[in-house]
């Protein structure tokens, strides 16, 4: 008997020591995390008026004489997913794929959970070019965030494309593993991306809540491109946006067939077009009809 509880005791204090050195190297590597500058773009930052420092990716031939578009990563992502995007800009703009906090090279450390939080931290970024005002491009948790900065905003912000948005509340659910990330030291033993991602995704149902009333305040152009295969953000959210944004808003509702909650990736023409369009007919809104529909869900 005496035995047993030696060995118990023993495989209790190796179980902590595994658990501490796994929480040690996960924090050692947190603190010497850098994040990478792909070829041919260059890595800068901007402070806001929190004091937060978020670092974005531009191209290094960028036309900053030329309207901006702005892309906003998803949860959790960061600036180099729209690589790409900044690599090849779409023709007459100058492109900006940025860190969202707590992502990639961009303070605090720790996400800004609030959108409104979200919102504030783009601001510095909505400049005016040509008498244009930027293009706001979000996939995913960064669909809500170009809308809140839309409604925040509205005098500077020149329209907004919704890549796979997760903007209905009624939809955002709270998953076993999403707990078990919330639990006791369970946090310290993940990659701050993940944690971060998951501390964002807890209070995301309320903030939607609290941007579902302010969407009738955007004045921009809106277009939506969304996959009916989507398996992490229903395409439901697309008929909760049309139903939400004032109708003349919504210039497009773009349904990608046969793809998925990815589209960023896969689908890289059909959203340049998208953005491409958008741009040339922010003067012309009547060139974008809601029937530029690819497919139907």
């Amino acid at each position: 008997m005496r035995i047993k509880k030696r060995w118990v005791k023993i495989l209790l204090l190796l179980g902590v020591f595994a658990i501490g050195v796994e929480i040690a190297v996960v924090q050692i590597y947190d603190a010497r995390f850098e994040a990478s500058t792909p070829e041919g773009l260059v890595r800068e930052s901007m402070e806001t008026k929190t004091r937060w420092t978020v670092s974005y990716l531009t191209n290094e031939n960028a036309d900053d004489s030329l309207p901006r578009v702005v892309y906003v990563h998803g949860t959790p992502g960061s600036a180099d997913a729209f690589t790409n995007y900044v690599r090849r800009p779409v023709p007459g703009l100058n492109p900006i794929s940025i860190d969202r906090p707590g992502f990639g090279a961009s303070t605090p450390r720790a996400p800004a959970v609030a959108l409104v939080a979200q919102s504030i931290s783009i601001e510095p970024f909505l400049v005016e070019r040509n008498g244009q005002w930027p293009i706001l491009v979000g996939h995913s948790m960064g669909g809500p965030i170009i809308a809140r900065v839309a409604a925040d905003f509205p005098d500077k912000v020149g329209g907004i494309v919704i890549l796979s948005g997760a903007l209905d509340p009624t939809l955002e659910k709270i998953y076993w593993y999403q707990r078990i990330g919330k639990f006791l030291f369970v946090p310290y033993m993940l990659p701050k991306s993940i944690r971060n991602s998951n501390d964002e995704l807890y209070p995301l149902k309320g903030e939607l809540e609290l941007l579902k009333p302010m969407l009738k305040d955007v004045t921009c152009p809106v277009v939506i491109v969304h996959a009916p295969n989507d398996m992490l953000v229903p395409y439901a959210n697309v008929d909760y946006m049309e139903s939400q944004f004032k109708k003349d808003v919504i210039k497009s509702v773009v349904t990608l067939p046969e793809k998925n909650h990815f589209i960023p990736w896969n689908s890289e023409s059909e959203i340049r077009v998208a953005i491409e369009q958008l741009h040339e007919a922010k003067n012309d809104l009547a060139t974008i009809s809601v029937d530029q529909n690819v497919g139907q869900p």
